[in-house]
């Protein structure tokens, strides 16, 4: 290829990978605007407390477990690029128009199930394009890159809606124009091609070891249904406090004007954090630092019970634990690709298991927060990391212990010469 190929493919690569940042980034706003819209979504609705808004959440978490499912469907039977272009249009409808406009809980609630369904589908239809262009390892860093301009995002818009804090239609219509880099990129953009399904196996040549075969398909679904579980609870973390963060401030801390800046305390930390991460996963074992920076992300959010009037210490806590907690969510997925080969049935259940922690976790902790007040939201994110520290420390040691295993078995010289391991005389 001439050099002049070589650069029309780099920036063809390029912008691709910048419309999936800007993809990405978009959803990020449309998560983000719920939490900081809260106290302004109750009265809208005629409820007298942000708390009692918990039922949006299981609307949006539903909306974005179907939109999981049916999104990978859609990619593989039309252009992309037209399901990409229309997602992001129907995300703005729907942030700009329907979402201001409901005045019962149950409309509100239905259109956040829609808010749902199309955002998780831009997700799925976003990354699916990046891994078409960037096979292999190649998708790695715009993966990581991706999952930045999300926290940027989220991190910015607390700043960016405060000139609009008078209304809320003009938050969220704010909140739908970024929508529009996404659009010129994506107008821009050269969207990669459908790579061809490979021929199915006839049974006639299948390999004398099919049932050993069998087994590894079933371990490796073990694995990716475990790594579902974990990415529940790590991203139910992570997404409960960045629902309920703000209403958490108030009633705590009584940090009515500052509240908001909490958001972009833990999204600004995560970031940084995935960035820190970015150089030390290429020099730790991902088994042993997953455990690790998960423990001491659950000591700053104890620092965060303990010193829980204190409105400085809380801000600590809370950029400590995005700084450390962040990152994990891409750990998993990293460790899962290592040990299992990915395809589009183990992306989905992966996907599914994000959404569920993402939607359906911050729903289930606000009710604990209805019932045994706001401490709840800390204390049961402690208590999911610990039951995490434990099972993923347990399996590093076993990992540990199989690899010297191995290694000791490796070194162990043959009792028998050669020639007499194979049934000959030894002279």
């Amino acid at each position: 290829m001439s050099d002049l190929g070589e650069r029309r493919l780099s920036i063809r690569s390029r912008i691709l990978a910048w419309t999936c940042y800007a993809a990405i980034g978009y959803v990020g706003l449309t998560v983000t605007v719920v939490g900081l819209t809260l106290d302004q979504l109750a009265p809208m609705v005629g409820l007298a407390h942000a708390v009692e808004l918990r039922q949006i959440f299981l609307g949006r978490g539903m909306g974005a477990v179907t939109g999981s499912l049916v999104s990978g469907w859609v990619c593989d039977r039309f252009s992309i690029k037209r399901v990409v272009t229309l997602l992001i249009l129907a995300e703005a409808v729907l942030l700009a128009l329907v979402v201001p406009s409901m005045t019962t809980l149950d409309s509100l609630t239905a259109a956040f199930f829609a808010v749902g369904v199309v955002g998780s589908s831009l997700v799925v239809c976003a990354t699916t394009s990046a891994c078409w262009a960037f096979p292999g390892a190649l998708v790695g860093p715009v993966m990581s890159a991706a999952s930045a301009s999300f926290g940027i995002a989220s991190a910015l818009l607390p700043l960016l809606l405060r000139p609009f804090a008078h209304s809320l239609r003009l938050q969220y219509c704010a909140c739908a124009a970024g929508s529009i880099p996404a659009l010129l990129l994506l107008w821009l953009s050269d969207m990669p091609r459908r790579p061809r399904p490979r021929k199915a196996e006839r049974p006639a040549e299948r390999s004398e070891n099919e049932w050993s075969a069998g087994s590894a398909d079933r371990g490796s679904l073990a694995l990716t249904l475990a790594a579902a579980l974990v990415q529940v609870l790590l991203q139910g973390g992570l997404s409960s406090l960045m629902g309920w963060i703000v209403s958490f401030g108030r009633l705590q801390w009584d940090a009515t004007n500052s509240a908001s800046v909490l958001i972009s305390t833990l999204q600004g930390a995560s970031t940084a954090g995935c960035v820190a991460a970015a150089y030390l996963q290429g020099r730790l074992d991902l088994l042993v630092l997953l455990p690790v920076q998960l423990a001491i992300a659950t000591i700053g959010m104890l620092v965060c019970v303990a010193f829980a009037s204190s409105t400085l210490a809380g801000f600590a806590a809370i950029g400590w634990y995005g700084f450390f907690a962040g990152p994990t969510v891409g750990y998993c997925s990293s460790l899962l690709n290592t040990y299992v080969t990915l395809t589009g049935v183990r992306m989905s259940i992966v996907s599914l298991g994000i959404n569920a922690g993402a939607n359906l976790v911050p729903w289930g902790i606000g009710c604990l927060m209805s019932s045994f007040g706001p401490l709840a939201l800390i204390i049961s994110i402690c208590a999911a990391n610990a039951v995490l520290v434990v099972v993923l420390g347990a399996a590093a040691c076993a990992s540990r212990r199989c690899a010297y295993g191995r290694a000791v078995g490796s070194r162990e010289e043959p009792l028998l010469p050669a020639k007499a391991a194979a049934g000959g005389e030894v002279f």
